[in-house]
């Protein structure tokens, strides 16, 4: 589902598919997921966006490229 500014509010329905798919991704709303774990997702975002918030922009490079390299085969 995706939002343009040509399309009214979303309803209550909406909203929550929205937010589902959010937190878990395509047709969560028909994956048993129930508003709680909804919830304790987008506020793991929330945490994980503010801790990123937090690194200097100097450093964002090399915590980036830690992030994203696969780890060497033994």
């Amino acid at each position: 589902m995706e939002y343009t500014d040509t399309q009214p509010e979303y309803t209550d329905k909406q909203f929550i598919e929205a937010i589902y798919e959010l937190a878990f991704g395509h047709d969560a709303i028909n994956r048993n997921f129930g508003h709680a774990e909804v919830i304790e997702v987008i506020e793991e975002f929330n945490e994980d966006s503010l801790k990123w918030d937090s690194i200097p922009d100097d450093d964002k490079e090399e915590w980036e490229n830690a992030f994203y390299d696969l780890p060497e085969e033994v």
